[in-house]
Order: C-alpha cells, then sequence, then structure tokens
C-alpha cells in the first residue's frame, strides 16, 4: 500500500501536531506543580543569610525574613534562626539584623535565635558533622 505525497504530509502534520500537545501539557503540569507550595511543621524555620556582593541584596534578605515571618505565623515552627555573619561593618550581622527586624515585625525574642559568628556555611560546617 503506497501512501500519497498529500497524506504523508498530513499525517507528519498529525504526528507533530500529537508531540507538540504532549509537550506543551507536560510543560504546564510542571508549572503547576512547582508553583504548589506544600507546608510541613518542623522544629525551626531557617533564614540563610545571602551574600553582601549580591545585587539587590538587602531586598533578597527581607523577602526570605518575610517568608519566615509567615510560615511562623502560621504555626510551622515555634522558632526561627537567623544566620549571616559581619560583613564591611562588624558592629552589624545578617544574623543580627535578621533577629531585629523580626522582633520588629512581632515575633518573640524567646522564638528567635541570631547565628552570627560563620562568615560562610563552610565555616560552621564542622559544628553540624
Amino acid at each position: 500500500m503506497r501512501i500519497s505525497k498529500g497524506r504523508s504530509f498530513w499525517l507528519i502534520g498529525v504526528i507533530a501536531a500529537v508531540f507538540a500537545g504532549l509537550f506543551l501539557s507536560i510543560c504546564i503540569g510542571i508549572v503547576h506543580d512547582a508553583s504548589l507550595q506544600e507546608l510541613h511543621p518542623a522544629d525551626a524555620i531557617v533564614v540563610l543569610a545571602l551574600l553582601s556582593t549580591l545585587a539587590g541584596h538587602h531586598r533578597y534578605f527581607r523577602a526570605r525574613l518575610d517568608h519566615a515571618y509567615e510560615l511562623f505565623q502560621l504555626g510551622m515552627a515555634p522558632v526561627v534562626i537567623t544566620s549571616g555573619g559581619a560583613a564591611a561593618d562588624p558592629k552589624f550581622s545578617e544574623g543580627g539584623v535578621g533577629h531585629d527586624y523580626l522582633k520588629r515585625r512581632g515575633i518573640p525574642d524567646s522564638s528567635l535565635i541570631a547565628e552570627t559568628q560563620g562568615s560562610d556555611t563552610a565555616d560552621r560546617r564542622s559544628e553540624w558533622e
């Protein structure tokens, strides 16, 4: 049985449309699943510091702190730990600034812990092992 040239283009078009539809449905599924936020209770909420050389550093750090505040308000954990050592100004550390910010937002001091000694995650790794 021989397929005419017109029908072969039609068949290729249908196959391409099926694959395009399948690809599109997979992409939509990925985007949908990525937008879901599964919340689970934990022992603590940890806010990791950011590199102070990162552009927009304060905005991103504040977004992390605000998210931790929201999780705390939902009762996801009884404690929030803010991390980050001192950068250019030794009087201030990211952990301390984060602690103070969350305290001003209404989280009790008894539910806040500021880790301010490390300059990066590798500095603190030996304590965790």
